[in-house]
């Protein structure tokens, strides 16, 4: 299936190089194995291939253009190293050997009139001549693109996904979550938390990240996937490769508390380098996950702002909810800024909120607000524990 095409809505501008570059190594390929006796189908079809590299040419100066304005709208799953060479395409061959033997008479011997910006072509060696600059011309453009491939800024992949995700019909993760938003009763933040690790769960599942470079022991210890497994249904089937490839994901994603905030330049990237080994089912189902967190995200923000908790006086400031906020990105606090951590880290945690706000009554307005009591001796029995000097260097850099 042609991924180059098949992603773009009717209407759209494409230029889908790989087809261009494909149809003129085609081009040539069958010249050579043409089975015509006779000289005039065979120049007519080296004609042809004048036109073939003609158009080759345009896209590549078009793509070198949108490139320098850090736009991608193609991928380019290409062996430059390959295609980059004259000599891959014209070689001491049939094509060279003819043209240049068929020059001993001129072109109107054989029946055959052609003009190029309005010069006539004389002999067939001349159009082999303009095939030739053609090619050359081609593979400077080429080198050009992997010039400037290689040396291209991160906005240049986040805006070939922009591109492609522009393309993409989101109906069917419109539709799929509007139905689970019939069949889930009252919405809460919890149940929103469920759908979104069981969309990221099925993704990875799918074995879309497979061709993706195996991530090292030491880059999945740095991923708690068993944290995440147990947001996810005790009966959910997981794929012998599901650890790898949640590694994986994990490098084109950060969290922002309970959202997940994708890199799309990554992502982009991603796409971009593995576009022969992805298949277009695979390719959308990408977009699919994005637009289903992107639904879900939405849906978060607005119950958030409905059960935005209330708080006391002495946390109701700027200031204390800039802290609130931080502790609760770090996942100290849930979404109402209710501890989600032990009794003694609580109270550790209550108190550098307190001394930076210089709350007074600092207990009885973290234990009126938390639901605690005797939240003075949780803080000295913390003070003893080991992982207090450990703990507390985290709120340090945290709120600094």
């Amino acid at each position: 299936m042609d991924k180059v095409v098949s992603l773009f809505s009717e209407g759209q501008s494409v230029t889908p190089i790989m087809q261009k570059i494909d149809d003129l190594r085609c081009a040539i390929t069958r010249y050579n194995r043409v089975t015509a006796i006779t000289e005039k189908p065979k120049i007519l079809f080296a004609l042809g291939i004048i036109t073939f590299v003609d158009e080759a040419c345009s896209v590549l100066d078009t793509y070198l253009k949108d490139l320098e304005r850090h736009v991608c709208r193609d991928a380019l799953a290409l062996n430059f190293k390959e295609l980059a060479d004259k000599g891959y395409w014209l070689t001491d061959d049939r094509l060279c050997q003819e043209m240049h033997a068929y020059a001993s008479k001129p072109l109107s011997s054989y029946g055959v009139t052609f003009g190029l910006d309005g010069v006539m072509f004389e002999d067939s060696l001349q159009i082999y001549k303009v095939i030739e600059e053609g090619i050359e011309r081609m593979v400077g453009l080429l080198k050009k693109v992997k010039a400037m491939l290689d040396d291209a800024p991160t906005e240049l992949y986040q805006n070939f996904y922009s591109s492609l995700r522009a393309q993409y019909n989101e109906e069917r993760a419109e539709n799929d979550f509007d139905n689970w938003l019939m069949h889930s009763g009252k919405m809460t933040i919890c149940k929103l938390k469920s759908l979104q690790a069981e969309s990221i769960a099925d993704y990875v599942n799918s074995g879309t990240l497979k061709c993706a470079i195996v991530p090292s022991d030491n880059e999945c210890r740095q991923v708690d996937v068993e944290a995440f497994k147990k947001q996810l249904s005790r009966e959910y089937k997981y794929a012998e490769w599901f650890d790898d490839c949640y590694a994986v994901f994990c490098r084109t994603i950060s969290w922002k508390g309970n959202i997940v905030v994708p890199d799309y330049s990554c992502a982009g990237l991603f796409i971009f380098q593995h576009w022969a080994d992805l298949t277009q089912v695979q390719i959308q189902a990408i977009f699919y996950l994005d637009k289903m967190l992107e639904l879900i995200h939405e849906k978060m923000t607005a119950l958030n702002h409905e059960t935005a908790p209330v708080l006391p006086e002495a946390l109701a400031t700027p200031e204390a909810r800039i802290l609130l906020e931080k502790a609760r990105q770090a996942g100290y606090l849930d979404d109402n800024y209710q501890p989600t951590i032990s009794n003694t880290m609580s109270a550790l945690l209550a108190n550098e909120i307190a001394v930076r706000l210089e709350i007074r009554n600092k207990w009885k307005v973290f234990e009126r607000f938390w639901g605690r009591r005797n939240m003075y001796k949780d803080y000295y029995d913390a003070v003893y524990q080991k992982q207090y000097p450990d703990f507390q260097k985290s709120l340090y850099r945290l709120f600094a």
